[in-house]
C-alpha cells in the first residue's frame, strides 16, 4: 500500500528546496525530513533529489513525482470544492425510512412541497419499525414512532402518539376470556412488555392495515394507533393500559451540515407538528 507520507515529504522538499525549509513547512525536525526522503528513495530504488550547495534539486524522476503530486493536488481541490458545494445545495437523492404507524398523507405533502421547491432533490421512502437503517447508514433521515430514540442519533421529538387496544364490538363484549389477542409487529416495536390478559391468536400481523382489517372482521383484539383506529367504524376500545410513544425525526451525526438532509428533516418536523396524533 502506498505510503502517502513519503509523497508529502517529497512535495515539501520540492517546494522549499532545502531540508530545513521542508522541516519548517511540515513542523518536524530536519533529521526527520532527511530520514524520510532517504527511506523513500531506497524504497523506490531511484534518486528523487540531487544534493547541491543550493539544497535539494529534483532529478528527472523527482520532477515526475512532483508533477504527479501537483495534478493530484488539483484533483483533490476540485473534489473538495464539489463536496462543499454539494453539502450546501439542496440536491441529490435522499433515502427516508418511515414508521408503518404513520399514514402517507401525514408526510407525503411535505415531501412534494420540498421536491417541488428543489427540482434537483429526490426522496425515496421505505417503511421500517426501528432506526436500524439509519444506524447502518442505509437511510439519510428517519421519521419514526419510538418510546425512546437511540442516543447515538440526532434529531427531535415532534409530537406524541397514543395507542389503544381495539376490537369489533361483539368481540369486545367477550373480552378478555373469550376474545383472542392479535400480536403484531407494531406491538413488538412499541410495547414488547405489554401484558395482555387474553389468549394469543398465534402469528404476528406485520402491518397496521392487516391489524385494522383483522380487528374489523372480528378476528380478535389488537394494539392500534388510536388515531387510525378512530378512522374505522365499529372498533371499540378495551380496558387495557397502553403506552404513548413519540414521533421522532432523526438523522445520523455525520449528516450535520448537509443542507439536503437538514431541509428534509425540517420539512418533516413541520408537517408532523400539525398532526393530530395524541388522541386520548
Amino acid at each position: 500500500m502506498t505510503d502517502w507520507d513519503d509523497y508529502r515529504f517529497a512535495a515539501a522538499v520540492a517546494q522549499a528546496g532545502t531540508v530545513r525549509g521542508a522541516a519548517d513547512l511540515l513542523g518536524v525536525h530536519p533529521s526527520t525530513v532527511t530520514r524520510r526522503i532517504d527511506h523513500f528513495e531506497q524504497r523506490l530504488g531511484i534518486k528523487l533529489f540531487a544534493r547541491s550547495v543550493r539544497g535539494l534539486v529534483p532529478t528527472a524522476e523527482g520532477r515526475r513525482v512532483v508533477g504527479a503530486l501537483d495534478n493530484i493536488s488539483k484533483v483533490l481541490q476540485r473534489l473538495e470544492t464539489a463536496l462543499v458545494r454539494g453539502a450546501r445545495e439542496i440536491a441529490g437523492e435522499l433515502k427516508l425510512s418511515v414508521s408503518p404507524v404513520l399514514t402517507p398523507e401525514l408526510f407525503l405533502p411535505a415531501l412534494k412541497e420540498l421536491t417541488d421547491a428543489h427540482s434537483a432533490l429526490s426522496v425515496s421512502v421505505s417503511p421500517h419499525w426501528t432506526a436500524a437503517p439509519l444506524q447502518r447508514r442505509e437511510a439519510d433521515v428517519s421519521l419514526l414512532v419510538l418510546r425512546q430514540a437511540p442516543e447515538e442519533l440526532v434529531g427531535r421529538s415532534v409530537g406524541a402518539i397514543s395507542f389503544s387496544a381495539r376490537a369489533q364490538a361483539e368481540e369486545a363484549a367477550r373480552w378478555p376470556d373469550h376474545c383472542s389477542w392479535l400480536p403484531s409487529a407494531l406491538q413488538q416495536a412499541i410495547a414488547p412488555d405489554l401484558v395482555v390478559p387474553a389468549a394469543q391468536s398465534g402469528g404476528s400481523l406485520e402491518s397496521v392495515e392487516l391489524q385494522l382489517a383483522a380487528a374489523g372482521a372480528g378476528l380478535g383484539a389488537t394494539l392500534l394507533p388510536t388515531y387510525r383506529a378512530l378512522q374505522v367504524s365499529g372498533l371499540v376500545e378495551l380496558a387495557l393500559p397502553c403506552p404513548t410513544a413519540e414521533v421522532w425525526v432523526l438523522s445520523h451525526p455525520d449528516a450535520r451540515g448537509m443542507a439536503s438532509t437538514q431541509a428534509l428533516a425540517g420539512a418533516l418536523a413541520d408537517a408532523m407538528r400539525g398532526a393530530e396524533l395524541d388522541i386520548g
